[in-house]
């Protein structure tokens, strides 16, 4: 996930602003699907506070980057 986010942060940081947007919204589903394998295998995650927070920092990448024209 972290890559994801790096690479998004590099294409936003290039004014690239669709191709950045598209990698953040990658990294929802990696964020989600890590907490489901732990869910599945009955394991506390221990990334529960990291991924809410990458999830809200998603969420706030793409609403400023869908401003930006």
């Amino acid at each position: 996930m972290s890559f994801v986010f790096a690479e998004g942060y590099d294409c936003i940081n290039a004014r690239s602003y669709a191709a950045g947007k598209e990698k953040l919204g990658e990294a929802i589903p990696l964020a989600r699907q890590c907490d489901d394998a732990f869910a599945k295998a009955a394991v506390p995650s221990p990334l529960v506070q990291r991924s809410w927070c990458s999830v809200q920092m998603l969420i706030i990448c793409t609403a400023i980057t869908n401003l930006i024209k």
